[in-house]
């Protein structure tokens, strides 16, 4: 017997959100606007503290990454990013918004890697007001949790600079933005969180090999070496700069010291123009560099390196922002969050538009190149010292 159709309707699990808004010292706030958003969120969910600094709000989707916002005029918003709800329980959670123009910075970062010590000294120069620095130790759950002591005092921002440091923040911080800089792959990281954002460390690979022409028009052959685990994307980009310019990359895949000098024994045997420094300080000390350099010179190709710094011992050529605008770059980004004029996720992965210019003059004329007057300019005491290549210069970006 045909009974006819029936409509079937699945009621989804809801939960509750609930907490309080007050000022940095603690007295509430009313009248404070609470906004849930997300992709699990179907919607906006609106909210208004009362005359307690108190919200609260019913029917939220539960199991869902959610987006829970407290703004007020003349206050920096706050977010929490990730929240989930439980099904029949009220989850709390608590704001304390600060007056627009205080920021309280974190900065995380691994002293033992010596060029993060220039990323936070440009860092500290950009930042206004109090920052805080937290220094990695090097064991995930010491490290974590002093970050998650330190996030107690509720930080406007959170800045990481290296890999590590940017892994940290991305496993402990929710409700703040993070912006990190000098990270070897923010796609193979998972650092495309909503509340993260920040800088590669290799990159500007087209101009850096444009000075190499420069410098050298018959160059063809360039190697690297590097860890597939961290810079696969790094090495991808090289090869299509390279490729645009009519040069052949030679990579040659390397996990551990050992197989980095065999990378080089194996390439002793080609004729090479050039050898591209990818940084990647788990791969590279100062051992293995001073093993490439001496091989670069065996081989009578140019060094080419990320840093000034690099140059003074033993590269050919920098050309790229350096270490310390990797650090002011990413101030600037914290910056331009806490203007208002972007947000984490519409900034994702950037990367300097600053350019330096540094030469070893010694590895220069050893190796017959020379460079253009125009790059060249004069001193007070009549000698000459390396710009940027005019035809790839660009303006220091303003954020």
């Amino acid at each position: 017997m045909l009974l006819g159709s029936a409509a079937w309707v699945f009621a989804s699990p809801v939960g509750s959100l609930a907490g309080h808004v007050k000022d940095r010292n603690g007295q509430p706030l009313p009248g404070v606007a609470v906004t849930v958003t997300g992709d699990g969120a179907v919607g906006i969910h609106h909210a208004t503290t009362d005359v307690n600094g108190l919200f609260q709000m019913v029917g939220l989707p539960t199991l869902e990454a959610l987006e829970i916002t407290a703004e007020a005029e003349g206050m920096i918003p706050f977010t929490y990013s990730g929240l989930e709800l439980r099904e029949g329980e009220i989850t709390w959670r608590d704001f304390r918004l600060r007056p627009a123009g205080a920021h309280d910075i974190l900065i995380l970062y691994d002293p033992r890697v010596p060029y993060h010590e220039t990323a936070l000294q440009g860092a500290r120069e950009t930042l206004p007001g109090p920052v805080t620095v937290l220094e990695l130790v090097g064991d995930k759950r010491e490290d974590s949790r002093h970050l998650r002591d330190a996030l107690g005092k509720r930080y406007n921002a959170v800045l990481a600079i290296g890999s590590a440091a940017a892994q940290l923040a991305r496993r402990e911080v929710r409700d703040a933005p993070v912006v990190y800089t000098m990270v070897l792959d923010p796609g193979v990281e998972d650092l495309h969180r909503v509340n993260l954002c920040g800088l590669a460390l290799n990159g500007a690979f087209a101009e850096q090999l444009s000075v190499l022409k420069r410098l050298k028009p018959a160059a063809r052959h360039i190697a690297t070496i590097y860890d597939p685990r961290h810079l696969a994307g790094a090495v991808i980009s090289l090869r299509r700069a390279a490729g645009n310019l009519g040069m052949r990359l030679t990579t040659m895949p390397a996990r551990n010291a050992p197989q980095v000098l065999a990378a080089l024994d194996s390439l002793r045997s080609r004729r090479l123009d050039a050898f591209f420094f990818l940084l990647d300080p788990s791969l590279f000390d100062a051992g293995l560099f001073e093993e490439i350099r001496r091989f670069s010179q065996g081989a009578e190709a140019a060094f080419i390196v990320p840093d000034p710094s690099f140059v003074a011992v033993g590269g050919t050529y920098s050309y790229g922002p350096g270490f310390r605008e990797m650090g002011i770059y990413a101030g600037r980004l914290v910056l331009h969050i806490f203007s208002g004029a972007a947000e984490p996720s519409g900034i994702k992965v950037d990367f300097p538009v600053a350019r330096s210019f540094s030469v070893n003059a010694h590895e220069i004329a050893r190796l017959g190149l020379t460079i253009p007057d125009q790059w060249l300019q004069p001193t007070t005491s009549g000698g000459a010292t390396a710009s940027a290549p005019p035809d790839t210069q660009r303006q220091r970006a303003q954020r």
